[in-house]
């Protein structure tokens, strides 16, 4: 399922990662200590790679990605249906809900949740994509 977005997930994974450290190193300076700006400036320079690149990708990539994410996010696990069939339940969720016409508040959506790569790779966990 979703072979031809294999690389692009692998970028978003990459990216989402750096994010995510990045983010985890403020949070942790920022309990012990004032936190330095060039940590700070680390991860906005994370953040907007992983936007930048996100903004690059088809509104279709980011309307599987965000689909994934949830997926991931709320641990949605059916047993008695396919891991095609999960995906396509959620999606018409989604879809039946609407998409923003800026795909900018898609993205941003996305990178608001912190833990965005653990999202991502719990729903390609449980959608069996291998990536």
């Amino acid at each position: 399922m979703f072979e031809e977005y294999n690389e692009m997930f692998r970028k978003v994974i990459e990216l989402a990662e750096a994010y995510y450290k990045a983010e985890c190193t403020k949070e942790t300076y920022e309990s012990t200590i004032d936190f330095d700006a060039l940590e700070d400036l680390k991860k906005d320079i994370e953040e907007k790679a992983l936007e930048d690149y996100l903004d690059k990708l088809d509104y279709e990539v980011i309307k599987v990605l965000q689909t994934i994410m949830y997926i991931g996010r709320d641990g949605i696990d059916e047993k008695d249906i396919s891991p095609q069939q999960i995906y396509e339940r959620a999606r018409e969720y989604f879809d039946s809900r609407g998409w923003h016409e800026d795909k900018m508040i898609e993205i941003y959506l996305m990178t608001e949740k912190f833990p965005l790569v653990n999202y991502l790779k719990d729903g390609f966990k449980l959608l069996k994509i291998s990536i």
